[in-house]
């Protein structure tokens, strides 16, 4: 009979050795009775545990913001007669988005550019006169007070052509501006107008936004302001891009702190040539600061990981066997070396990691390195 709050040793024994043969500390070697016959060895691949040294980074969370948008609005009032962009449109500098009713417009311009021939007409006769008169001056038949009367009149004749000149471009800039333009290329998040609405000159008829570039926006702790600064390599993950990574600089510090979150915004500007970064997307982002530290990396077909237990283990080989190491590796994106996981606790560097037929081996297991 067991004494109340004892505990066999041997079932402590046996729940021990459950445990190590889940993370492959067994050996199939061994035991007492009779020599048993050694097994053979298992071929397997091998490299060493790389120490290197890589800057700090500094993980943090934000979203995709445009650079540039726009509420575009008329320079005319007017009524809409059409429309001709919906939203998700993508548009260039110059597409035009919606028109509005030139009647006047056109009107106007007709009447300054008849205004605007008859000055030019006038000012070849004024001028074709003055010539006329200063010959006549040369001669002696006219006095000079009228030359000087007729060349006045040819330059207030010049001075008008001007005048009607400015009132044509006037009329004409009127006209163009009867249709709205996009001031820039992007995409259209709106239209609040529709075809027959009267407008104003503040009145906004379409939303643009610029799709190349984009900024990202990242919220940082105000403690860890110290640490950033312009210029700082960053790269940047989304769920909407499983796996892809995004670079760029920190471009701006906004150096106010928001008094709910605590937290300042860091700006990071990014080329998106083919818009699929959008506005609003949401973003992990990694940054390289200037501090650096230690860090082992082994590639990722090397790790093991047992999700029952919540361990990730590695086997390194040692005296030509097997041996199990239990490692914490940290998997999200962003290593500095592209198909190695990065190993924060559970090696040193310059083991040699197993990374090939870890189905077979078993804490303990002879091995033999291929030379592939």
């Amino acid at each position: 009979m067991l004494r109340a709050g004892t505990f066999p040793v041997w079932a402590t024994v046996c729940l021990l050795a459950a445990g190590c043969d889940r993370l492959g500390f067994r050996s199939r070697a061994g035991g007492d009775g009779p020599a048993q016959k050694q097994p053979e060895s298992i071929e397997v691949s091998a490299s060493a545990a790389i120490a290197q040294t890589v800057p700090e980074r500094l993980r943090a969370t934000g979203s995709i913001a445009a650079v540039r948008s726009a509420n575009v609005a008329p320079e005319v009032n007017g009524r809409i007669v059409e429309t001709y962009v919906e939203p998700g449109d993508m548009v260039q500098s110059g597409t035009p988005l919606v028109r509005i009713q030139s009647d006047d417009a056109e009107q106007r311009l007709a009447q300054e550019q008849a205004a605007y021939n008859e000055a030019v007409a006038n000012e070849r006769f004024a001028m074709a006169e003055a010539e006329r008169y200063r010959n006549l001056l040369k001669t002696g038949d006219v006095s000079r007070s009228e030359y000087e009367r007729f060349k006045a009149q040819a330059e207030a004749a010049g001075a008008a052509v001007a005048t009607a000149r400015a009132a044509v471009a006037i009329a004409q800039r009127e006209l163009r501006n009867a249709v709205v333009r996009s001031p820039f290329a992007g995409y259209v998040a709106a239209r609040s107008v529709t075809a027959g609405e009267f407008v104003s000159t503040t009145t906004p008829v379409a939303a643009i936004v610029q799709l190349q570039p984009v900024k990202a926006q990242i919220q940082i702790p105000a403690f860890e302001a110290a640490r950033l600064r312009q210029g700082l390599s960053l790269t940047l993950g989304t769920p909407s891009f499983p796996g892809e990574q995004f670079r760029g600089t920190i471009t701006a510090l906004n150096p106010n702190v928001n008094p709910e979150s605590r937290a300042i915004v860091v700006e990071s500007e990014l080329p998106n040539p083919q818009f699929r970064l959008r506005p609003g997307m949401f973003v992990e982002a990694q940054i390289l600061l200037d501090e650096q530290r230690r860090v082992v990396f082994v590639p990722e077909e090397a790790v093991v990981y047992d999700p029952d237990l919540d361990a990730s283990r590695v086997f390194v080989v040692e005296d030509g066997a097997a041996r199990v190491r239990v490692v914490e590796v940290d998997r999200r994106p962003g290593a500095a070396r592209p198909g190695f996981v990065e190993v924060t606790s559970g090696l040193v560097g310059g083991e040699m990691v197993i990374r090939s037929n870890l189905d077979e081996l078993y804490d303990g297991a002879r091995v033999r390195r291929s030379h592939l």
